[in-house]
């Protein structure tokens, strides 16, 4: 039941109110600075119970219970103010409802079934006025076929297939305007760590990251002297390109390939946000973002 919060700023985690009822397998989405966590279950069965977390307040609120039965690995998205979950399973009975929540009046309406394979364990995302699942399984086949919602008109409609393999447990989550999707396994020993790129403007998704288990990158905090650090573990030689927010280069640097804690001299940075990539043969491997603030 423990929760806990990041701040990428700093780069800590820290832990906030344990939410009042245990469980696994659940879904969430956050709508205006709120959390909402529900469905799951624990040691007693199968949930189907809805919390709001306020972060200002550290506090947790009970809602309006979900209104499909009680189920667990589910796919959970906000689109425009309203949040949305559907699908999972109680046991081996799989379910295509779906839902959207209203947190101004606390009440959930039926939508459109989902008409996908995979009900169990699928990944799900949104962007602008459209919902997005793929993936999942039906408890005995894996499957990565991919769905948009239409918000307004309630219709779900087939797109071009997930780029990976089939898959259940992936991870789906929006930045900005664009969606990601990648993670999961297919049975006991196939496990992915591949990562896609979705732009719902050309219905194509692109494989980014293609990272190595023992590949990582980790951007340090900013000191007040404009100095930082970063430290990767690359299996290539490679190189990290820094820009600014109207997209223009601010610095280049050569990565070495191995294990390193590389300092950075960011000095000659203004204030503000800045975003880097780390490429290796052309490709995107890493990429992020981190502020100049109060640099003398």
């Amino acid at each position: 039941s423990d929760f806990w919060e990041y701040d990428p700023l700093t780069n800590i985690w820290q832990q906030v109110a344990d939410i009042p009822v245990e469980r696994r397998y659940a879904v969430g989405f956050s709508i205006n600075n709120v959390g909402y966590v529900g469905t799951g279950a624990n040691d007693t069965g199968y949930l189907k119970d809805f919390w709001a977390f306020d972060p200002f307040t550290n506090t947790w609120t009970q809602k309006s219970d979900f209104p499909g039965d009680e189920r667990y690995e589910c796919v959970a998205f906000s689109i425009i103010n309203l949040g949305y979950i559907g699908i999972g399973a109680f046991a081996n009975i799989l379910y295509h409802d779906f839902y959207e929540y209203n947190p101004e009046n606390d009440t959930w309406t039926q939508r459109a079934d989902y008409p996908g394979a995979g009900q169990d364990a699928a990944f799900g995302f949104g962007l602008k006025d459209k919902g997005y699942i793929g993936g999942g399984s039906d408890q005995i086949s894996f499957f990565s076929d991919f769905w948009e919602w239409n918000q307004v008109t309630d219709v779900w409609t087939l797109m071009e297939d997930f780029g990976g393999a089939p898959r259940a447990y992936g991870i789906g989550l929006k930045i900005s305007n664009k969606g990601y999707a990648g993670l999961g396994e297919a049975g006991a020993t196939d496990y992915y760590n591949d990562w896609w790129e979705y732009t719902s403007d050309t219905s194509v998704a692109t494989q980014i990251y293609p990272v190595s288990k023992d590949e990582y990158f980790r951007w340090e905090t900013i000191s007040p002297n404009g100095l930082s650090g970063i430290y990767y573990s690359l299996n290539q030689p490679s190189y990290i390109i820094i820009h600014d927010l109207l997209g223009s280069a601010a610095l280049s640097l050569p990565l070495e390939q191995g294990t390193f804690h590389l300092p950075i001299n960011i000095s000659t940075l203004e204030n503000g946000i800045y975003f880097y990539e780390v490429k290796m043969s052309g490709e995107k491997r890493f990429r992020g973002k981190f502020i100049v603030i109060n640099k003398y």
